[in-house]
């Protein structure tokens, strides 16, 4: 990817479904180098949809991450030296062991960062609105949700697949500061359906993705319905809540 011209950088983006940020790539004639330099700030002023920097930061450092572990293992590969079988029995242990901290360690900073999770610095417009302590119209809502969305993937170190409690403390911080949203009693689902549905949008650009195929695999679809049965049933879901917070 380093060596990749602008051109082969705009037909990238366009394999990840993501066509729409050609012309400003073109025009600011982003290389493959200049990709991989690209830092949050820099994407935030190349791109304008919170969806879209989400799902490229998160190509960018699974790129990455790839590139390390393969240059590790090649490295390894050409340093390591023959061993005996009880030498190799006891690198298996120690691997085992390091994998299992990584998760161990994976697994506290999660609960590290939702323990203490403070909501995200919303723009002036979508402050005005809330301190004006009013039901916001769905555009305003839209917008937050966007925010937190991107606000979790920020957490999550990129992940797009948070787990229940997170759902839940993100919203619980939201209902928390402003009371108000949470309307008739019911805003904690709504809130909740609103931010899950948005993930998954986020997550259709990439399909195609190695954590959303294990994913695939690990929970698959309801069982009796199809594809096209349940992209029917998300749209009604969709049009549901537009109607409930109209």
């Amino acid at each position: 990817m380093e060596s990749w011209s602008v051109d082969q950088v705009c037909n990238w983006l366009r394999q990840r479904n993501l066509g729409e940020l050609v012309p400003k790539f073109r025009e600011e004639e982003v290389s493959g180098a200049a990709l991989l330099a690209l830092n949050d700030r820099m994407v935030q002023q190349l791109v304008k949809k919170i969806g879209h920097q989400a799902v490229l930061m998160d190509l960018i450092n699974k790129y990455q991450q790839q590139k390390n572990g393969l240059e590790s293992l090649t490295c390894y590969c050409e340093t390591a030296s023959p061993k005996f079988p009880a030498e190799e029995l006891i690198d298996q242990r120690v691997l085992k062991q390091k994998k299992n901290m990584k998760s161990l360690f994976r697994r506290y900073k999660t609960l590290q960062w939702t323990s203490s999770y403070a909501l995200p610095d919303f723009p002036y417009d979508v402050k005005c609105i809330l301190a004006e302590k009013k039901c916001p119209d769905h555009s305003i809502r839209i917008r937050i949700i966007e925010f937190l969305q991107a606000d979790m993937t920020k957490y999550l170190e990129g992940s797009l697949y948070p787990n229940g409690q997170q759902y839940n403390i993100v919203v619980s911080a939201l209902l928390q500061a402003y009371p108000f949203l949470d309307e008739d009693g019911n805003g904690f689902l709504l809130w909740k359906r609103a931010l899950k549905d948005r993930f998954k949008y986020v997550r259709r650009p990439i399909e195609d993705d190695e954590q959303v195929l294990r994913n695939k695999c690990k929970f698959g679809h309801r069982r009796g319905q199809t594809r096209k049965s349940l992209s029917a049933e998300n749209k009604h879901v969709d049009i549901q809540l537009q109607i409930e917070w109209v």
